[in-house]
This record gives C-alpha cells, structure tokens and sequence, in this order.
C-alpha cells in the first residue's frame, strides 16, 4: 500500500492519496480520501472517518482502477483497552497483528 503526505485541512482533518498494490492479474486500486479524526483523551481512544473525494491535485492514475465509492470509520482504543477495530462490522484487529 501505498499513501501519500496528503494536505491538512486542519489539525484533525487531511485529504490524502492511498494506493493499493494488488498482484498479477489484477490492477492496483486507488482513491483520494478525505478523513476527520477525533481525540478523547479520557477515553483514551481516537475515531477517524473517512470517505472518498474527487481531487484536481490527484488525477487518476493510468492503469489503476481509481475507487469510485469508498467510506469507512475506525475506533482505535489505547492498547490497556480494546485495540483498534471497525465499527460497521464491530470486528477488532487481533492482538498478535497490532503494532
């Protein structure tokens, strides 16, 4: 995977470029995010949402299918708690994959 510096919005807000390397036959796949985080220092935890944008700094690449649609939101927990995980799907990330 691949993820560009991006352009901060604000301190909590960033529009960034993500590529993803994908193996033969397949092409890789891309899209121009725009995500929000949100800090709770009592809860120790961090949300980010993300949801994908048409951007004139990142034109689609040749040969790489740029995502049309995508959205996602992530809960990350201090590692004394939960770990980090999605909440549509209410999954977490194992312990044995965090770093």
């Amino acid at each position: 995977m691949h993820q560009g510096a991006g352009r901060a919005l604000s301190d909590s807000e960033k529009v960034v470029y993500n590529r993803t390397h994908a193996p033969w036959p397949v092409a890789d796949r891309d899209a121009v995010l725009h995500n929000i985080a949100r800090f709770d220092a009592a809860a120790e935890r961090v949300e980010l949402d993300f949801w994908s944008v048409e951007d004139a700094k990142e034109p689609p690449v040749k040969g790489v299918v740029r995502m049309p649609f995508l959205r996602g939101h992530w809960i990350c927990h201090s590692r004394r708690s939960k770990g980090c995980g999605r909440r549509s799907s209410g999954g977490t990330i194992p312990s044995s994959k965090r770093a």
